[in-house]
């Protein structure tokens, strides 16, 4: 595989803690740091995605970052 690419990718997941890890996998496997921003899930999304070693900056934990406060991301995967 090539070198992975000089990208920060933010991932926003809601309640999806049976897909973030293969999300986190795939895209740990091109881009050189992987941020998990947290949306009040509720149902152990976070802590599936920190067993993948990815950063939960602070200020990105909870509630609407001020980041991406006027975007809406959605990781779609073709996984049921």
């Amino acid at each position: 595989m090539p070198d992975k690419l000089p990208l920060s990718v933010f991932i926003i997941a809601l309640n999806e803690a049976d897909r973030i890890g293969p999300v986190i996998q795939t895209v740990s496997g091109c881009a050189v740091e992987v941020l998990g921003v947290g949306s009040g899930s509720n149902n152990g999304t976070q802590d599936r995605a920190l067993a993948h070693h990815i950063r939960y900056p602070q200020g990105l934990i909870s509630g609407t970052p001020v980041a991406v406060k006027s975007a809406t991301f959605r990781v779609t995967t073709d996984m049921p």
